[in-house]
This record gives structure tokens, C-alpha cells and sequence, in this order.
């Protein structure tokens, strides 16, 4: 959300500058060029906002706390919620979580909107006609360090998949009746939260045909308390 606002400080000043240019009648070769790229930018913010707030509307039916919450608290929320994901979405998977601490955390909004998009991803990621689906989220501790691994075994990534899976846009799932994309916005937002808001890494590995791990790696320092 800070990222976006200075995303739309950094539009305003575009937007200004390009009034200038036509007040001025100058370059006009440029203002078509120069006003597209303005809009796309502005639609890539209203693609992301809109993700992150369906998401967290999605998770729970009821507000979240706003000073925190426990790990656990969360993945129990996140839990049902993503029950209900699954069987709308009539398919035979099942969904585990183990975790290794209960820590406290302000920053649970992001945690939240990260593995729901995860999860998401893994739903799509599990065909239909597949039975014995599973999606399984597994948190441990490396001396300072959480770290999250979530899996599945969906149909995986090739190659090229795993190259650009972090791409806003990348998609392996589309509807070709309606056009919509099901999956790939998603893990862009997943990527900026791991690394802006909690100085993290994550990574990707998958066999095409058997399934996909994402791994996640946090400092204690980001994500544990109050901190920021």
C-alpha cells in the first residue's frame, strides 16, 4: 500500500509534467506515447490495490485485528477461508499446516494477503480431474530466520515458467471463454511483500507433471512484534 502511494506521487508528477509539455505545445509527437504511459501505470496500481483488498475481504468475513495477532490466529483464519476457496472450486484437495512457533506479528495484513495468493495459486494449480490434491504450508525457524514453505501438487512449472513466474501478468491458467486470467498477479504481490515489507527472499522449484515449492525466507527482525 506505501509502495503504491509512492507509485501514484511519482503518476501525479508524470501527469504534470506532460501538461506542461502540451501548455507549452512542445514534443507533440510524444504526448500520445507519454499519456499511455501514465495510464498503464495507473492501471497497474488499481490492479494491485484491488488484489490485495479482495483478498483480505476474502480471508475473513470480519476484521482482522489491527494492533496483531499470532501465527496461528492467522493460519486459523486463513484455514477456513480457504476452505471454502476449495470447494467452490469443486475440486478434491486438501489443505495442511504445521507450524514450528506461535510469534507475534503487527504485520499480519501482509502475511495474510502473501499466503492467500499462495494458496490461491496452488488451487489453480491442481487440475480438476486430479484426486488426492494437496496443498500443504510448512513454517520452521533457522536460527534467525522463519522460513515458509508452501506446496502443492499441481500440474508444475516447465522451464520458462519457472523463469518468469514472478512476471506481473505471467499466467499458465486462462479462461478461453471468458479471457480471464486465474493465476499470476498474484505472486508478483508475493514477491514485493516478501522482499519491501519484510526484507525477505523467496524462491520457486517444480517438476512439470508433479507439483511446485515455494520457499520463503524472513528474518526474525521484519516480522516478529512491532517492528517495521
Amino acid at each position: 500500500m506505501e509502495k503504491n502511494t509512492e507509485n501514484i506521487e511519482k503518476i501525479m508528477s508524470k501527469s504534470y509534467n506532460l501538461f506542461e509539455i502540451i501548455n507549452d505545445k512542445k514534443d507533440s509527437d510524444s504526448w500520445g506515447d507519454r499519456a499511455l504511459d501514465i495510464a498503464r501505470d495507473i492501471h497497474e496500481i488499481k490492479k494491485e490495490n484491488s488484489l490485495a483488498i479482495r483478498g483480505i475481504k476474502e480471508i475473513t468475513r470480519s476484521e482482522l485485528k489491527d494492533e496483531g495477532m499470532k501465527l496461528k490466529e492467522i493460519v486459523n483464519i486463513l484455514f477456513e477461508a480457504m476452505k471454502r476457496e476449495i470447494k467452490e472450486s469443486k475440486k478434491d484437495i486438501r489443505l495442511f499446516f504445521s507450524t514450528e512457533c506461535n510469534f507475534y506479528t503487527s504485520k499480519h495484513y501482509y502475511l495474510m494477503s502473501m499466503f492467500r495468493n499462495l494458496i490461491m495459486n496452488s488451487i489453480d494449480a491442481i487440475p480438476e480431474s486430479k484426486q488426492g490434491g494437496h496443498i500443504s504450508i510448512d513454517h520452521s525457524m533457522d536460527r534467525e530466520k522463519h522460513v515458509f514453505e508452501i506446496s502443492d501438487n499441481g500440474e508444475g512449472l516447465d522451464e520458462d515458467g519457472l523463469n518468469h513466474v514472478f512476471s506481473p501478468g505471467f499466467s499458465t491458467k486462462i479462461n478461453y471463454d471468458t479471457g480471464e486470467v486465474n493465476r499470476g498477479l498474484g505472486l508478483s504481490i508475493v514477491k514485493k511483500i516478501v522482499e519491501e515489507e519484510f526484507g525477505g527472499e523467496v524462491s520457486v522449484s517444480s517438476v512439470y507433471g508433479e507439483g511446485t515449492v515455494f520457499r520463503i525466507v524472513i528474518p526474525k527482525a521484519y516480522i516478529e512484534g512491532d517492528k517495521l
